[in-house]
């Protein structure tokens, strides 16, 4: 691998790149900045924002990220999201504008990493800021950007697009520092998501589409090595620290991917015909029409275009399938937001149509260029009008539960979440409506039956409440929550002393049930069982869950109660 110098890829950092990345930046923050105040919509933000943040406001707990699986799934080992997180909680507190504008600063990141790998990849520089543009203001990222947990995929992308651009230069010159930095860039991008599994795929096969050497020149050896080293070494420390969890085996994951592979026509038909978006959308409320349409649209284009690359337009498509497969596992929502890294895909395949391109060896440029303009900006008005009315259903939680009930009809989840918020509104009797349509639609759904009870506690049907706790416990076994829940009902009800052991139960399971601690201490302190209920506020202070001053109340109380037992008062001693 040893390139000629005029073939190395080099970015010339001339006045009009440099208003191209701009004007860029300023479009994505010109588009999103108007969400910053938007409110929790209550799917996991309000674990990471409101539940977890006395854990994630401690900086010294980011050692036990990385020797622990992920806070909401066990069966993922995903350290940088978690640190993400962490870091907005210690930095800023539980300023949700705060984690919104981070994620709008990771988006233009990466849309400033697509510019510069379209420029390295031989693209005209108008060309590279139509397609970012495009990229920009697309609404399947909406999602990715105000959505606070669909950041996950858009910190994917930065390392992912970053690894790639490192690759680029070092597949170009040889350099080794390159290499470090692609190699360094896919570690982060692995314990950002597996899906990143997929760099080392697409930069092969780039050597084998794009690259005149042979693939087994010494550069490549190396490159070869290091991927084997790092997947290997991930592998490992993944199949360590996810040890007790339930892992997923070849069968269960090539099962699932063939279940939901009818999901990549509806992602495709989004991508080029958003006109569906939604906020949950579940493969039985998706259509394929769009897919098939979109599908029938390229094809006549690339069909058309005398200059197109087939090269190009076949890479373009299996960087879509490649990244976006690993999505399909184990997948029941099909979220859009893991769109974000496979719509670049699509951007190769796009730019390949002669109607896009605007270098000047097409014939009659010059009125090719006028009409690819009127066309782009038509798409980005169209696209950037689509994504402003899709930002609003993330405005609150009312906007984001409706608009999942509405275009998900059949989600279970959908479904007993707006029952959630109608619970915390106190409409009661709506939302035991929503806790059982969910049931109808899955008997066996999560949570459902534990938000029954609540219900039902506030009604005062204690019975009814015990059964719908014990019907969560047989469904969902793992749940801290109906444990507590079901103690607390006990501990007001009787009988009391089996609250004690489902609160053990709940930081069994949950070692971060806060909560629950907090109840066992109070517990322990009716009891008499001093030495115990300091233990627990022990706990309680070292995890971050209560202040100093609010500890130093409760070593008070107990000391009051020691006193107490120490120097009895006698009634009537005068």
């Amino acid at each position: 691998m040893n390139p000629k110098a005029n073939s190395r890829i080099t970015f010339h950092w001339n006045l009009k790149s440099i208003l191209a990345l701009l004007v860029l930046i300023f479009s994505a923050f010109l588009l999103y900045f108007h969400t910053r105040d938007f409110k929790l919509t209550y799917l996991d933000d309000n674990v990471w924002i409101l539940d977890y943040h006395w854990y994630l406001k401690d900086i010294k707990n980011v050692p036990a990220l990385f020797t622990s699986p992920d806070f909401l799934s066990g069966v993922f080992y995903r350290p940088i999201q978690n640190l993400s997180f962490m870091l907005n909680s210690w930095s800023t507190g539980q300023n949700v504008a705060a984690f919104r504008i981070s994620n709008m600063v990771v988006h233009s990141f990466n849309i400033c990493f697509i510019f510069l790998i379209l420029k390295a990849m031989k693209y005209s520089l108008e060309a590279c800021f139509w397609a970012t543009l495009i990229f920009c203001v697309h609404p399947l990222l909406t999602s990715a950007v105000v959505w606070i947990p669909g950041r996950t995929d858009a910190f994917l992308a930065f390392f992912v697009l970053l690894s790639f651009l490192s690759f680029l230069k070092y597949h170009s010159s040889n350099r080794f520092h390159f290499l470090i930095w692609h190699i360094l860039c896919f570690i982060l991008a692995l314990l950002t998501k597996e899906t990143a599994v997929a760099i080392p795929v697409m930069s092969f096969l780039y050597i084998a589409f794009f690259s005149k050497d042979n693939i087994k020149q010494k550069p490549y050896v190396w490159l070869y090595c290091c991927w084997a080293l790092v997947i290997v070494t991930f592998l490992i420390i993944r199949a360590v620290i996810l040890k007790d969890s339930s892992g997923v085996n070849v069968a269960v994951a090539f099962s699932s991917m063939l279940s939901n592979a009818p999901a990549m026509i509806s992602y495709f038909g989004k991508a080029f015909l958003p006109v569906n978006v939604s906020v949950l959308p579940i493969l039985k409320d998706l259509t394929l029409t769009y897919g098939f349409m979109a599908f029938a649209i390229c094809v006549w284009g690339l069909s058309v275009s005398k200059r197109r690359r087939t090269s190009n337009v076949l890479y373009g498509f299996l960087w879509f399938l490649i990244f976006l497969a690993p999505s399909l596992v184990l997948s029941f929502l099909k979220h859009e937001y893991r769109v974000y890294i496979p719509l670049f895909g699509l951007l190769l395949i796009f730019l390949e149509m002669d109607l896009f391109r605007f270098d000047n060896t097409v014939e009659d440029s010059s009125q090719r260029k006028t009409v690819a303009r009127l066309i782009c900006v038509i798409i980005v008005v169209c696209f950037a009008g689509v994504t402003l009315t899709h930002s609003q259903h993330y405005k609150d939680r009312f906007a984001f539960w409706n608009n999942a009930v509405k275009h998900s009809p059949h989600s279970p989840l959908a479904q007993r979440n707006l029952g959630a918020m109608l619970y915390l509104e106190g409409d009661l009797m709506q939302a035991e409506k929503h806790f059982q349509k969910a049931l109808e639609l899955n008997p066996k759904e999560r949570m459902a039956h534990n938000n029954l009870g609540l219900i039902y506690v506030q009604q005062k049907r204690y019975k009814d409440a015990e059964r719908e706790y014990n019907l969560e416990i047989n469904i969902n076994p793992t749940y801290d929550n109906v444990y507590y829940n079901l103690g607390l009902l006990y501990y007001f009800n009787g009988p009391k002393q089996k609250s004690k052991e489902l609160w053990q139960k709940a930081v069994e399971l949950n070692p971060k049930n806060a909560g629950a601690y907090l109840n066992l201490a109070k517990l322990a302190m009716e009891e008499g069982r001093l030495r115990q209920a300091k233990e627990y506020l022990d706990i309680l202070r070292e995890k971050g869950a209560i202040g100093d001053e609010e500890y130093q109340k409760y070593l008070q109380f107990i000391g009051r109660i020691k006193s107490n037992r120490v120097i009895p008062v006698e009634a009537g001693s005068k």
